[in-house]
């Protein structure tokens, strides 16, 4: 079966040399993709960022106030999930413009394609220190887990 998806590369446009790097990558392994301009934190005013960020319920959830690079960083993956709704995508593979992709993703890429009843993956290395409530090998060193709790970086 055709699986409609897109790989989406968010990417700052004053960030030229990591829109290099990125490039450079994904073009070695032959993986198309589509730069999606990031929302910019330094260019946020006070009523976008309140319009979409909730600091009490934040603080409530995760013990922490977000900076407006993090709120602008959510912001730029929502106008991806976004696209893909929009363009009526499968799935699309999101990628921030600091990712390391070799090889492996390959093999990532074609695991997750097979996968089923799921909504969102988050596509990261997290130590050890983090609850893990399931492991599920999905083969080629990569393993879905699911936190007992969300992971803030």
């Amino acid at each position: 079966m055709f699986m409609k998806f897109n790989v989406f590369l968010i990417n700052l446009s004053r960030s030229k040399d990591r829109l290099a790097h990125s490039a450079k990558q994904l073009n070695a392994l032959g993986i198309k993709f589509e730069r999606l301009e990031a929302v910019d934190g330094a260019n946020l005013t006070y009523e976008q960022i309140h319009r979409n960020y909730d600091k009490a319920a934040n603080i409530k959830r995760y013990k922490k106030n977000l900076s407006a690079g993090e709120v602008a960083c959510y912001l730029s993956h929502r106008q991806a999930w976004k696209r893909i709704i929009d363009d009526n995508l499968d799935y699309a593979i999101i990628l921030e413009d600091d990712a390391v992709v070799d090889i492996s993703f390959i093999d990532l890429h074609a695991a997750l394609s097979k996968l089923q009843n799921w909504d969102y993956i988050r596509i990261a290395h997290f130590p050890e220190k983090y609850a893990i409530d399931e492991r599920v090998d999905i083969g080629c060193n990569h393993k879905l887990v699911h936190f007992n709790k969300i992971p803030v970086n």
